[in-house]
């Protein structure tokens, strides 16, 4: 079983504010946890333009910094659309 707060020595808050940050996923979960630069995170500003028109220019500029595959994987996470 996976035990992040012993590994990495965070709270239970802060693995689950990164749990949500990274979309559930535990791959990038660790990967975070580990610094690791390349993980993408997700806060609650970006979450509500995933709710925008994907015309709109809020959605246009997380398709620039996220792209297409990321805003899926969110999308689902959060069970949200447009």
């Amino acid at each position: 079983m996976l035990n992040f707060e012993q590994e990495f020595g965070k709270t239970k808050t802060e693995i689950s504010n990164i749990y949500a940050e990274t979309s559930g996923n535990v791959g990038k979960m660790r990967a975070y946890l580990e610094g690791k630069t390349n993980v993408v995170t997700w806060n609650m500003l970006e979450d509500l333009a995933l709710a925008k028109p994907d015309d709109s220019p809020e959605f246009i500029v997380l398709l620039q910094e996220k792209g297409i595959k990321e805003i899926s994987m969110r999308r689902n996470f959060l069970k949200a659309s447009p």
